[in-house]
């Protein structure tokens, strides 16, 4: 039970605070390799979009733009706490820096990481 428990303060700490949860991960491992900052973004990014479905479920439809997960801009009754800790602008840019792209159009969504999708064509372009 105890182990269950922790895990599910170290899932919430990650959803709620992914930019902190980056630099802890640095800190304590220094500057990842390709492949590790790849596989990384790729986890980081599968975060964020467990975020979206948590409030796809609680509201019943998808956020119309990213920040929607830190803030109440609906004025939903159902609102109760952030589905992503903000932490400035900076909060929705994945792990190289770039903007993630999102869009949620007749209820499909589109998540796209640009560093992410850089960092895998680098990597299978120079064949590691």
């Amino acid at each position: 039970m105890k182990f269950i428990r922790s895990t599910f303060c170290f899932l919430r700490y990650v959803i709620t605070r992914p930019r902190d949860a980056v630099r802890s991960y640095r800190q304590a491992f220094g500057e990842a390799s390709r492949e590790e900052a790849i596989r990384f973004e790729e986890s980081k990014l599968n975060t964020l979009g467990v975020a979206i479905g948590l409030y796809k479920v609680q509201f019943g439809r998808l956020p119309t733009k990213l920040d929607d997960l830190c803030f109440n801009n609906h004025q939903d009754a159902k609102w109760d706490t952030p589905f992503i800790h903000w932490d400035g602008p900076k909060t929705f840019c994945d792990s190289f820096g770039f903007p993630y792209r999102y869009s949620a159009t007749d209820g499909k969504l589109q998540l796209v990481s640009p560093g992410l999708e850089s960092a895998k064509r680098h990597r299978d372009s120079s064949g590691t």
